[in-house]
């Protein structure tokens, strides 16, 4: 009897992103070590969305929308670990929050 070890030669999932070819991994075809060297946070982040990557209308598009969504997610997670970590808030009917959240809020913009 012989026994294999470990998940060589194993197909887990198929990905219509990525693929190792030749030992190389690759995002929409593009070698990952070159878009590592080549390729900033912003153009991969499309890449991944869209399988190309971006023109340079595209690419400050999808910087923007990336800060919209940090900025919502920074005020979000403010908002949530004051619910969560301070006594007075947590203990409180979330209607008589709804007005100092809304401050919390538009004091962070």
């Amino acid at each position: 009897m012989t026994t294999t070890r470990g998940l060589e030669g194993v197909v887990a999932t198929t990905s219509s992103v990525s693929s190792i070819i030749d030992d190389t991994l690759t995002y929409a075809g593009y070698n990952i070590d070159d878009l590592a060297e080549n390729a900033s946070f912003e153009e991969v982040v499309y890449l991944l969305w869209h399988r190309k990557l971006p023109t340079k209308v595209q690419l400050e598009e999808i910087k923007k929308n990336l800060l919209k969504m940090q900025r919502f997610r920074s005020r979000l997670s403010i908002i949530l670990n004051l619910m969560i970590f301070n006594p007075f808030i947590r203990w409180q009917p979330f209607a008589q929050l709804y007005p100092f959240l809304v401050y919390l809020t538009a004091k962070q913009m």
